[in-house]
């Protein structure tokens, strides 16, 4: 299975003392069932190709992802800069691929520190 195998044989008697050379070593019936679920069993231990995150992964992922956070206060009208924003857990807020976005731009509102920053905080203009 682990290098693509998609056939198994398997040799199978009725009664292992029966004449002729393969009924002394082929898999009787008890051994065949063994042998199915230890194939299956396999397959199993093999998984999916498809990399995906388990359910518990899902469920606490954003605390584990990062936000663009404002990491001193930051007042009404200040620009944002590498200063004043920065990115910590948890990743329920903007995504840190978008804090340079926001460069150059001025604050909408006074802005916490700690506090997670949002598309609306920032000022459309670029600044002078």
């Amino acid at each position: 299975m682990a290098f693509g195998a998609r056939v198994f044989e398997k040799h199978f008697t009725l009664d292992h003392d029966l004449p002729g050379p393969d009924h002394w070593f082929s898999a009787d019936i008890g051994e065949l069932q063994q042998w199915v679920e230890a194939v299956r069993q396999a397959h199993r231990m093999l998984g999916s190709e498809a990399v995906e995150p388990t359910a518990v992964e899902r469920k606490h992922r954003d605390a584990f992802r990062r936000s663009v956070v404002a990491i001193r206060n930051i007042s009404k009208n200040e620009p944002f800069s590498p200063e004043n924003l920065g990115v910590r857990r948890p990743g329920s807020g903007l995504k840190p691929n978008h804090m340079d976005a926001f460069f150059g731009h001025r604050a909408t509102r006074t802005i916490a520190a700690g506090e997670l920053i949002h598309w609306s905080d920032r000022e459309g203009n670029w600044v002078d």
